[in-house]
């Protein structure tokens, strides 16, 4: 045994170093050659100058006598137990946070990250979203993206370390039927965005480690997530974003009166969206249905964890219980804070101060079909090893759990 003195690094704002010492501790004895490996393997790609966000991915400088000054990876232990998600000796995002836009993933990603040693792939350091799997389609060749993967990855490092996959549109990156456009809408034209293929891609990559992936779906009521998507993609100017389009219209009203003229209706009152579903506000970002469905063709159901937005985003006990619940799957502790946590926040009116009521009403009746599509796929996903938040109710029970979800989200 040795002894060592641990100190919180901070980037600020200009990317300068902040050591502030944290404790004295003891450590089981480190080998040279791990400190060789931790130190090649941490001190790489760290760009990003958000003084919350390095905070949030602070590491641990570890002093050795005779050897460098290296970042001790995750919550400063040695992976005896071998839990590291790694092949090839390349480290593994274990976590995949999938969300829509707007349903507090850098929220719970930030949590994770200070309060809980959960760091942003691909490797340490990196910026909270990766947008690696949204970018493959239908037409891409596995063994190509598995390739881009890998290439991408960090080495496996001697301490126990958790990766997460934060992107935003990891959800939504699945196949859609031919008929929907869901590309976004630009004042400058934009091409039609090919269909996603992100389930059965990482599944391929992944192989037979792809059973230890742990799932979190974040949900947020479509309409009020489109609505802070449409002010959150004006204040940051995103003119192409995927998921953050207003398709170039002046405000949130125009937004979907533009979607709900573009669909179409039938003599029964069913309804189809159609137009650029990547744009308008995003519909295709809300369509949690056909999301989870997707994912629940190539993975175990009990993977998933399904969390509501108002059950993390409001904080107090269900935020602790949520965090706590993931520490039990990664076998690791998180002490994330019960505080209602929030980024990225925008300033808009209510909804019913924003919206005419008969665009409400027109827009909801427009997502009913999706919206029961949701609740079916949660039905049955919680009947066979689902994790629902908050909920507990009857194994499988479809209307306690649309009453859940319409209570929650």
């Amino acid at each position: 045994m040795f002894r060592i003195t641990a100190f919180i690094v901070l980037l600020s704002p200009v990317g300068s170093s902040v050591l502030i010492p944290e404790t004295d501790r003891a450590l089981p004895r480190i080998e040279a050659s791990q400190v060789t490996a931790l130190a090649s393997g941490l001190l790489r790609g760290r760009t990003d100058s958000s003084r919350a966000w390095a905070q949030a991915n602070a590491g641990t400088y570890s002093a050795q006598a005779n050897e460098k000054v290296v970042l001790e990876a995750g919550s400063g232990e040695l992976d005896v137990e071998g839990r590291n998600l790694c092949q090839n000796n390349k480290l593994l995002p274990e976590l995949y946070l999938l969300g829509g836009p707007k349903c507090a993933t850098t929220s719970l990603a930030m949590d994770l990250a200070q309060h809980g040693h959960v760091r942003a792939a691909p490797r340490l350091w990196s910026k909270k979203e990766w947008h690696f799997w949204e970018k493959f389609s239908k037409q891409s060749k596995a063994e190509e993206v598995k390739q881009a993967f890998f290439n991408s990855l960090g080495p496996c490092p001697g301490a126990r370390l958790v990766l997460g996959d934060f992107s935003i549109n990891s959800l939504a990156a699945v196949q859609a039927p031919p008929e929907m456009d869901i590309s976004a809408c630009s004042c400058k034209g934009s091409p039609k965005k090919p269909a996603g293929d992100a389930p059965r891609l990482m599944k391929h990559v992944y192989g037979k480690d792809s059973s230890r992936i742990t799932m979190v779906a974040m949900l947020r009521e479509p309409l009020a997530r489109m609505q802070s998507s449409w002010y959150h993609a004006q204040a940051e100017k995103f003119d192409e974003y995927w998921g953050f389009r207003d398709c170039c219209t002046n405000s949130f009203s125009d937004a979907i009166s533009t979607i709900i003229a573009g669909a179409s209706f039938n003599e029964t009152g069913s309804s189809r969206f159609k137009g650029h579903l990547g744009g308008e506000g995003s519909v295709w970002a809300s369509m949690y249905g056909r999301h989870l469905r997707a994912y629940m063709k190539e993975f175990n159901v009990s993977q998933f964890v399904v969390v509501p937005y108002k059950l993390y985003s409001h904080g107090g006990e269900s935020k602790t219980a949520i965090c706590n619940r993931l520490g039990e799957r990664l076998h690791m502790h998180l002490n994330c804070s019960d505080e209602a946590y929030k980024v990225n926040v925008h300033s808009h009116p209510p909804l019913n101060k924003d919206l005419a009521p008969e665009l409400i009403k027109g827009f909801r009746k427009l997502m009913f079909r999706e919206n029961e599509k949701l609740v079916d796929v949660l039905a049955r996903g919680h009947s066979q090893g689902m994790e629902l938040a908050g909920y507990d109710g009857p194994k499988g029970n479809r209307t306690q759990i649309k009453r859940w979800l319409q209570a929650n989200w």
